[in-house]
């Protein structure tokens, strides 16, 4: 029975998913283009064809990237609930997608790794900057309803979340994953939403 021929879509992810997965136990420099092509089972020829540069596959990694962020906070904010609860549902959400994909830190934390740096980095920034907007706007609303204490500035409470966060995922990378990710965000995301809440007067309403 002759094999269905995938379309040039369904290769380009499997060749980004490819790289996603080599990248859970190797640095960004060490990952060579005929381990890619092996992975994915198509020759070394073929992987060019749908990447024609190094460049071009770094750019089709970090797009890849960037759509399974959006669909995780996208799905985080659509579970509803008060804004805090969306906001912690969103940080949760992305210590998640760092926790199935690590290649992500190891591309983050290997200055000078690759000869794609130019093409990754802009990507990386453009998607931060997403996330940015998406805690900001809902700390803005977590403070307008009175959840959060009105005293610090949503830019500032914004920079701490994300801190949080961008901490945690550097000690658990210099540890080689030496503890549970997902765990430990939701604690520290606790504690911190935690100190940042509104005082209760302890009037009735």
């Amino acid at each position: 029975m002759p094999r269905t021929r995938k379309s040039a879509e369904t290769r380009r992810a499997e060749i980004t998913g490819a790289v996603l997965e080599l990248l859970n136990g190797q640095s960004p420099d060490g990952l060579s283009t005929a381990a890619i092509a092996a992975r994915v089972g198509v020759s070394h020829s073929a992987l060019f064809r749908h990447f024609a540069t190094k460049d071009a596959l770094w750019a089709g990694v970090m797009d890849e990237i960037e759509r399974r962020a959006r669909a995780a906070w996208d799905a985080a904010e659509a579970q509803g609930g008060a804004p805090v609860t969306r906001l912690q549902a969103l940080l949760q959400a992305q210590a998640g997608l760092i926790a199935r994909i690590p290649a992500i830190p190891n591309l983050i934390f290997s200055p000078g790794h690759l000869a794609g740096e130019t093409v990754t980095r802009p990507v990386h920034t453009r998607i931060m900057g997403g996330f940015h907007a998406r805690i900001a706007a809902l700390v803005a609303q977590a403070v307008q309803d009175g959840t959060l204490c009105d005293d610090m500035a949503p830019g500032d409470a914004t920079l701490l979340l994300m801190g949080v966060l961008q901490g945690l995922v550097l000690r658990w990378t210099l540890s080689r994953r030496g503890f549970d990710l997902e765990t430990e965000a939701a604690r520290l995301i606790e504690l911190q939403l935690r100190l940042m809440r509104a005082p209760d007067t302890g009037e009735t309403p």
